[in-house]
């Protein structure tokens, strides 16, 4: 493919690095833009950019009413420079950035195809139509072309809000599952790995992810000191609420942190991944793995990885007494691991590939 396609993103976040690699690989004419890192927040860049075609851009970030929105220094020449036929945003999370691929749109070159990559709308959160960050949403949509969405739940948002599905690609949105598949062939028996950690052998239960109110890892001991069987519960994470979790002092809670090496060693001792808040690259990790998922409301991209009874459940109710239940249900003589959901860097980089395509012949 010749034509010249330009991703604008915040950062590159460490796990979109392979993705953007591979995309490159196919649409070679195509070009990476970022900006510098948000302080105080978990968007950064990966320090190595190795393999990746790109352009940093100075960054200035402005707080407006407690939002932090991200001004590219000098976009707008880059984009006037490049001459791009694509411009792939990152929607939602971008305002200024999307606004100027907007304008220089509608100033300096009309031929251009604008597209909106995001959720559009995530499980449990209440959309206003009539709300004026809303009303803003939908005419902002409406300049665009085309829509790449993370998964099928955002696809239904949209087509109920009136796009024409032609102009809707769904690229699952998955983490690095490359990465997990690897580390599932250093796996190792279930009691073994809990006898290495000093683990009772029961059943074990893993949060994975950071540690803070939407991702909700206080479920978990909910879950503990509910359900009617003898569990461990481990946090594979760092966060706001990891002190608040380690005072508890209970004996089965488990608080290695963040952990850089011997990750696969965690999760070989784990036998069920819970996901009871917001999420969505630990659930396609977890699965990559090997290990079942029970999650409730998450980013959406679970209605697409999440095969009820096979590989996990989705609880519709978030009551304790449905995870106790599924819980038991897996670590049932009668469960079957069966994934049979297999995306990972290469077929997402494919699909957007696919996706630019049939944009430039609409």
């Amino acid at each position: 493919m010749k034509n010249k396609v330009v991703i604008l993103q915040r950062v590159c976040a460490p796990y979109r690095l392979k993705f953007f690699v591979e995309f490159q690989k196919i649409v070679t004419n195509s070009t990476l833009i970022i900006g510098e890192d948000i302080p105080n927040s978990k968007v950064k860049n990966r320090t190595d950019l190795e393999g990746l075609n790109y352009i940093k851009l100075p960054t200035r970030h402005i707080n407006f009413f407690g939002r932090i929105l991200t001004f590219h220094k000098g976009l707008l020449s880059q984009f006037k420079k490049d001459k791009p036929e694509i411009i792939i945003c990152e929607a939602e999370s971008h305002i200024i950035g999307y606004l100027t691929a907007i304008a220089y749109k509608f100033f300096f070159n009309s031929n251009v195809k604008l597209v909106y990559w995001c959720f559009i709308a995530l499980p449990g959160r209440a959309y206003n139509k009539y709300s004026l960050t809303e009303i803003f949403k939908r005419n902002i949509r409406k300049l665009f072309d085309h829509f790449f969405l993370y998964h099928s739940y955002g696809k239904n948002a949209l087509l109920e809000m009136g796009i024409n599905e032609k102009l809707i690609t769904i690229i699952t949105n998955v983490g690095n599952t490359q990465r997990f598949n690897d580390l599932s062939k250093k796996r190792i028996p279930n009691s073994l790995a809990k006898k290495k950690l000093n683990l009772d052998n029961v059943c074990t239960l893993l949060f994975l992810g950071t540690l803070d109110k939407n991702k909700k890892p206080n479920k978990l001991i909910e879950i503990m000191n509910y359900i009617d069987i003898e569990v461990n519960v481990i946090f594979l994470g760092d966060g706001p609420l990891y002190n608040e979790l380690k005072n508890l002092n209970h004996k089965n809670v488990f608080m290695p942190g963040y952990v850089k090496s011997n990750i696969e060693l965690y999760l070989s001792a784990s036998d069920i991944v819970i996901v009871p808040g917001r999420g969505g690259m630990n659930i396609s990790e977890s699965l990559a793995f090997g290990l079942p998922v029970i999650v409730h409301q998450a980013d959406g991209i679970e209605y697409d990885l999440i095969k009820n009874g096979k590989n996990g459940f989705i609880i519709p109710d978030d009551e304790i007494s449905t995870y106790c239940f599924s819980i038991k249900e897996i670590m049932s003589e009668n469960f079957e691991f069966i994934n049979e959901v297999n995306y990972n860097a290469n077929t997402m980089a494919n699909t957007m590939a696919n996706g630019c395509k049939k944009i430039l012949k609409i």
